[in-house]
């Protein structure tokens, strides 16, 4: 989990008019859950109201760097308290703008799966990309 806290952009599946959706989101990591605003009315304050969803992040590239992904499977719901809503989004302020109509959401972070990647010594993506593409 500690590499959540590294970075502020990450997505979210969502179902939406029964279809799979993928929304960027800007989150922080509050009291250990991924906390986020939703503009009210939108697909996706619509589809975080104590639904099931699944959340990514993953680091900044960073050439020669190892890479890691996060995913959270959880229940993401709207924090209905206002005094609560207000001082969790607060941690998002800097990053987006939030307004007392906003949805804060919240996915407790209880199922969380991650893998880091380690770049081969002298492998290049492009390289990669050309062999896949000759097959």
């Amino acid at each position: 989990m500690d590499a959540l806290h590294s970075v502020h952009r990450g997505r979210i599946a969502i179902s939406s008019a029964a279809l799979p959706a993928i929304e960027t989101v800007t989150f922080a990591i509050e009291d250990g859950s991924i906390v986020f605003v939703a503009s009210a009315g939108s697909r996706l304050a619509a589809a975080t109201n104590d639904d099931v969803v699944a959340f990514q992040a993953d680091s900044e590239h960073i050439a020669g760097e190892p890479e890691w992904t996060v995913m959270v499977v959880g229940v993401a719901g709207r924090v209905n308290n206002p005094i609560e809503a207000s001082r969790l989004a607060e941690g998002l302020s800097s990053s987006s703008p939030w307004h007392a109509t906003d949805h804060v959401v919240r996915i407790p972070i209880t199922n969380l799966e991650g893998k880091r990647t380690i770049p081969r010594v002298g492998f290049k993506a492009a390289q990669f990309n050309r062999e896949a593409a000759s097959r």
